[in-house]
């Protein structure tokens, strides 16, 4: 680490940060580098720097994102944000309109960038319409404030070599100091009720029982007896953590669970979220949004339970809450069955009338299975969860090197979501087959059962 610090203050030579007191934040410009403070008219923006470093032309954005309209809980959270805005066209800021951006995956690292000693990042390859042979860089840097949080663009034409993208994200690394109050990652109670109050029913709130903490989750609650879920949380956690790799970096906050006494509590819950009528249906137990999944004590199905918090965590944990259907699908039900519960699928693949792995990727097959079956109540295939989840089996159990699948999760759920011709190429990549190839694997692999 020494040794890092030193190569760092050596490529950078330290200078007078520039200092935000208001956020205890300061914001370090590369000392090699010419650059000039421009005018901003966005209120959320701190600070706006333009120049040349390395040979190319970069610009530096500081923006602080208020809490009261961005509720994000980790830094991940903020880059993700801006990623997001990028893929959208329509939503892009004008500079950006006439420019292709392709993503890699979200990466994290331990650093004192903020409240929270994490700092997120993620790079994008920049190709712009009108000049299809220039190439840049974006990169998005961002970390929690206690209240707020705070970002920084960084964008480069043309892309640094490989020298000047290492330097750059050393830089990237170190130009962010944070000498503020750090918060504590397993929730004041204070924090818990604000948060239930933000998102429970009114009727709720008295009853409001004292938070209940387990090592990676915050059970807010208005039951007087949730023991019986909360045992059983951090083994559920261990058995989707076996599957997904993330790495578990010190400072998570704790995820948080809204755990409503009755199920009838839980379905005015929802009928808010959605906006519905006293008088519709809900056929939902549980439901995860954004970082929380919310459910009732009322419902004791396993099955239910970790279908959900396996979506939790492919969305707040391993950041891979994109790709497709068959993709995030596979991954939940793999997570809650074992292998001799997915007979449906098991038993098409034996008859020969599974479903090819062509139309499993494809969104729209998806939609249109689910029209029949609500239909008809039947359909000639078998269930295309199932069917997911032994791809998602054979991916990670086959005859692979244990780095495939680890490489296929973070892969493919970076891309966007419905990109299909981008998890066809990676999957194709990563475990070196065409899709029918694959396919023929697959179906020799289950044909031994």
């Amino acid at each position: 680490m020494l040794a890092f610090l030193l190569l760092a203050s050596s490529l950078f030579p330290p200078e007078d940060p520039l200092a935000f007191p208001e956020f205890g934040l300061k914001l370090r410009l590369p000392e090699d580098g010419k650059l000039e403070s421009r005018r901003q008219k966005d209120p959320n923006c701190k600070g706006r720097w333009a120049g040349t470093w390395n040979g190319s032309e970069m610009l530096i954005v500081l923006h602080v994102l208020p809490g009261a309209a961005y509720e994000y809980l980790e830094p991940e959270d903020v880059v993700e944000g801006w990623r997001e805005a990028f893929r959208d066209t329509d939503d892009r800021p004008t500079d950006a309109q006439q420019t292709d951006f392709v993503f890699e995956e979200v990466r994290c690292t331990s650093r004192p960038v903020g409240a929270s000693p994490i700092l997120a990042t993620v790079r994008a390859s920049a190709q712009r319409k009108s000049e299809p042979s220039e190439k840049g860089l974006l990169l998005f840097a961002g970390g929690i404030l206690p209240q707020d949080s705070w970002s920084l663009r960084i964008e480069m034409w043309p892309a640094p070599d490989e020298e000047g993208a290492k330097r750059l994200q050393e830089y990237v690394e170190t130009c962010i100091a944070y000498d503020g109050k750090p918060r504590d990652p397993r929730w004041t109670d204070e924090e818990a009720l604000a948060y239930w109050k933000r998102h429970a029913p009114e009727s709720t709130v008295k009853k409001f029982e004292k938070p209940v903490r387990t090592d990676h989750y915050i059970v807010l609650t208005n039951s007087t007896s949730p023991g019986v879920f909360v045992k059983k949380l951090e083994a559920r956690y261990a058995s989707i953590r076996k599957i997904l790799p993330f790495e578990d970096l010190k400072g998570r906050r704790l995820l948080p669970v809204l755990l409503f006494r009755t199920e009838d509590d839980f379905h005015e819950y929802y009928r808010g979220v959605y906006k519905m009528e006293e008088s519709e249906a809900v056929d939902e137990t549980g439901i995860v949004l954004g970082a929380y999944y919310a459910t009732s004590c009322d419902d004791d199905y396993d099955y239910d339970h970790m279908v959900e918090l396996t979506k939790q965590l492919l969305i707040t944990r391993q950041r891979a809450w994109g790709g497709c259907l068959w993709f995030r699908s596979g991954l939940r039900e793999y997570a809650a069955t074992k292998s001799s519960e997915r007979k449906d699928g098991l038993r098409a693949v034996k008859k020969g009338k599974f479903t090819p792995l062509a139309k499993l990727l494809d969104d729209m097959a998806w939609g249109n299975e689910r029209r029949k079956r609500d239909k008809t109540g039947t359909s000639e295939e078998a269930d295309y969860w199932e069917q997911s989840a032994m791809w998602t089996e054979f991916l990670r159990e086959g005859p692979w090197p244990k780095d495939k699948f680890p490489s296929f999760v973070r892969t493919v759920g970076s891309l966007r979501d419905g990109d299909h011709d981008g998890v066809v190429s990676a999957v194709e990549s990563i475990y070196g087959a065409d899709l029918l190839s694959l396919e023929k694997q697959w179906v020799a692999f289950f044909s031994k059962r």
